[in-house]
């Protein structure tokens, strides 16, 4: 799917289902939420027909990528002692294996045996940035995957890393400063071309989004954590209408079941 603009078009981009981009959240949620991140996730992601994936990056201490996402800003709920993306860093592979009792999906593992997917894929640390566009290099996958960090510095290594091949994400929370002073939307475009913007969902109105897609922009929403009775903060049915409904070109959602049917034009 193209899109009239200044920007080249990019492989990316290509399964969009009728310009619609369907993610779901670390793989999502049909082999349950606390297998996010896991091969099964991913599979269940495969399974239901769904052409995208999201998911997180850090490093292991002997520099392999590896897909997890640490304690660190995850629900209350689901905390339960586990580690933070930075404990696991100082481990090397063999030592997370026994901390975790289980073996981390490696980044290029989950490229290699996942070739149906594109990936949008947030390096979680500094740390992460070089092993993560190692592992993309070595699976020559950059044309099916998505760099976007919520500090721009990552996203913008990776890029310089791959040679400015690779499609990047910029992400808007609270302006688009985005723990970098000084990164506009403008500069960030022309220094590596990122083709998307990621954002709440309510945080931008319809006459925002038609002035980024006039930029040649994807524009992606993805759902705030909050209380589970605000349909605005969190991440339920109803907000994957609401974004659909606004215009925006991706929802970014853990209901994989959800977003399947509105590949398959059975929703609602």
């Amino acid at each position: 799917m193209s899109r009239e603009t200044g920007l080249p078009n990019h492989p990316f981009f290509e399964a969009a289902q009728n310009g619609l981009i369907l993610v779901p959240h670390r793989g999502g949620n049909l082999a349950g939420m606390d297998r996010q991140n896991t091969p099964e996730a991913f599979e269940s992601a495969v399974a239901a027909g769904l052409d995208y994936a999201e998911t997180d990056a850090i490093s292991t201490a002997d520099d392999i990528s590896v897909i997890f996402h640490g304690s660190e800003d995850l629900p209350k709920e689901l905390r339960n002692g586990y580690p933070t993306s930075e404990e696991i860093e100082k481990l090397n592979h063999y030592e997370v294996i026994k901390k975790l009792g289980r073996a981390l999906l490696r980044t290029d593992e989950l490229l290699s045996n996942y070739p149906e997917l594109n990936l949008f894929i947030e390096p979680k640390t500094d740390r992460a940035v070089v092993p993560l566009a190692r592992a993309i290099q070595l699976q020559n996958a950059e044309d099916r995957v998505n760099v976007g960090s919520f500090r721009y510095r990552r996203t913008q290594r990776v890029a310089e890393i791959l040679g400015k091949k690779i499609s990047t994400s910029f992400f808007k929370y609270r302006g688009f400063q985005v723990h970098q002073p000084g990164v506009t939307l403008v500069r960030a475009m022309n220094s590596n071309g990122f083709n998307i913007l990621q954002v709440p969902h309510d945080m931008v109105g319809e006459s925002e989004l038609d002035k980024y897609k006039s930029m040649g922009l994807w524009v992606i929403s993805w759902a705030k954590m909050g209380s589970r009775d605000d349909p605005r903060k969190y991440d339920t049915p109803a907000y994957i209408e609401r974004a659909f409904t606004m215009g925006f070109d991706g929802v970014i959602s853990d209901h994989t079941k959800e977003l399947s049917a509105i590949k398959n034009g059975s929703a609602g």
